[in-house]
Parts: C-alpha cells; structure tokens; sequence
C-alpha cells in the first residue's frame, strides 16, 4: 500500500499559524484544513451564522471606506461612526494585502511560489507623528466576542515595518465593532529599531509548523467545535 505524501508546508499567515499551534490549534486539524482537503471535498463544511455575519460586516466596512461617495452609515458599523468617517478622510486603503520571502522581502504577487508569508490588513493609512516621524497605522475590524491575541498585534507590527521601509513606525489597533471598543487602551506601536528582533521570534515561532512531519491530534476542550471531531462524524479518533 503506498501512503499518500503529506504537503510540506511553505507559506504561512497568522490564522494558519494559530490553527496549527495558536492556543486552540491542533496539527492534524491544520492538516486536513490547509493540506490535505480531500475530506473538506467529500464533507464541506457549512459556515455558522457568525462567520457569515462576520464576513458581511467585513465587507460593509470595506466597501464603505473604499467608495468613491460615502454611502449611508449601516446600523453594523454605528459604533464607529467617527473613526470610519475618519478612514475616508485620511483616504485609507482598504483590504491590504502583504505577501513576504522567506527574507521577509515584499512581493507583489500573492500566489507567486516564493510567498512565505501573508498577512492581510482590513485598513491601513499614514500619520505624520511631530516634524519626522511616518506612522502607518494598521486596523482590524472584529465581530461578535473574539478577542485578539498579542502575537497578532505583534505580526501586524513586524509585517508593517517589512512592508513600508520609509517609516518610522506601526500602530496597531483593533476595532470591535460590536462592542465599540478600539483596543489596546493606549497606542500599541512599533518601532523600526525592534524589528530584527520582530522577525527572529517569529522565525523561531512557526518553526514546529514547517518543519511537522506527524501532524498529530491535539485533543482539548476546543474538539466539540471541531468539524472533524468523531462525535460529528469526522476521521478524527477524539
């Protein structure tokens, strides 16, 4: 019997990351998700009502700041009526896709073969901090409860600071449009005499993910969410 290669793992983002080693991630679970989707094929899996939700409001925010006249403000987006009217001001650029080398070197392609890494920013703008100092400020929008982890800040940071050379300096702020809460509480910002150090703890970091050869199950509470999980009918033996 001739056992099927497993892919070996060559670009990477954040989400991919975490569902390989993120707090609730499990290897096999990534495996099935990210390399081996002949299960996804035979058993696709229905998206919740708020990953769908989640998605439109992503959209709404989008489309709202990319529109060349500001439309009408959808009651989703009303707790951040100011800072939304704020980002067409400023002309910020929606939906901004950042692709890397292993070098962490920007690419303009996303699907070219030498794309290590991608990160995508739900907004992004420029800021002039004093005479000198070039801020890009980065903004991801959350829906429902989910909070953001620190390494994601922490990625967007590193990604910004490879991306824009010319700039001193990357917020980071996320934008809970539930709850109308705009996180941290004080500006979170990064600076370019931190990003060697940036991207060596993230090499270290994904290490256990490209180098994985078993990707074994790694049972936790998070297996009744799990779509792959036995008592759903999945392969997996938890």
């Amino acid at each position: 019997m001739v056992t099927k290669a497993i892919p070996k793992v060559t670009a990477w983002s954040y989400s991919r990351w975490n569902d390989h080693s993120g707090n609730d991630g499990c290897p096999q679970r990534f495996k099935w998700t990210h390399l081996d989707k002949s299960y996804l094929k035979a058993h696709p899996i229905v998206k919740g009502p708020a990953l769908v939700r989640g998605t439109a409001i992503h959209k709404l925010a989008e489309d709202y700041v990319a529109a060349a006249r500001a439309p009408a403000m959808s009651t989703e987006l009303m707790l951040f009526k100011e800072e939304f009217a704020m980002l067409r001001k400023v002309k910020a650029i929606p939906e901004g896709k950042m692709q890397f080398d292993n070098m962490w070197r920007p690419l303009t392609d996303w699907f070219e073969p030498r794309v290590w890494l991608r990160t995508v920013l739900d907004a992004h703008y420029r800021r002039k901090i004093g005479k000198t100092t070039q801020r890009e400020v980065v903004i991801d929008y959350k829906t429902g409860k989910s909070l953001a982890d620190d390494l994601q800040f922490h990625l967007y940071g590193a990604s910004g600071l490879s991306q824009w050379p010319e700039v001193q300096e990357v917020e980071v702020q996320i934008w809970y449009t539930d709850q109308g809460v705009l996180a941290p509480e004080k500006p979170l910002v990064y600076g370019r005499e931190e990003l060697p150090e940036m991207q060596k703890a993230w090499e270290k970091r994904i290490i256990p993910m490209l180098t994985d050869k078993r990707f074994s199950p790694r049972p936790g509470a998070y297996c009744r969410y799990c779509n792959f999980s036995k008592s759903k009918g999945g392969p997996c033996s938890f």
